[in-house]
């Protein structure tokens, strides 16, 4: 797992903000994870059964993270791969490339 403050710093080189103020860095990175946070939502909706979605609403609204990701990891076995692909696609959109470890 990457350290946040390696990755903030990987990303800031990545999409050359080095220049900007760290307000401004602080704005574009939120920006950007709201966006791969918006890509994993969609991904993993379309991957819950429609008799899923009901009970994926409720966890998600009573804000409990962990009792939503264990709901999600129940559902979609594949749960890992799918949010590190998503992640990956969409970081890449931007022409951010992560080495393989």
């Amino acid at each position: 797992m990457i350290e946040l403050e390696r990755l903030r710093s990987f990303l800031i080189r990545s999409l050359r903000l080095e220049d900007h103020s760290p307000e401004e860095q602080n704005e574009i990175l939120s920006k950007l994870k709201d966006l791969v946070e918006a890509q994993i939502d969609n991904a993993v909706v379309g991957m819950l059964q429609e008799s899923d979605m009901e009970e994926a609403e409720k966890l998600k609204r009573a804000g409990d993270d962990q009792a939503f990701y264990d709901f999600l990891h129940r559902k979609i076995p594949n749960l890992p791969f799918v949010l590190e692909t998503v992640s990956m696609k969409t970081l890449r959109d931007f022409g951010i490339e992560f080495e393989q470890e």
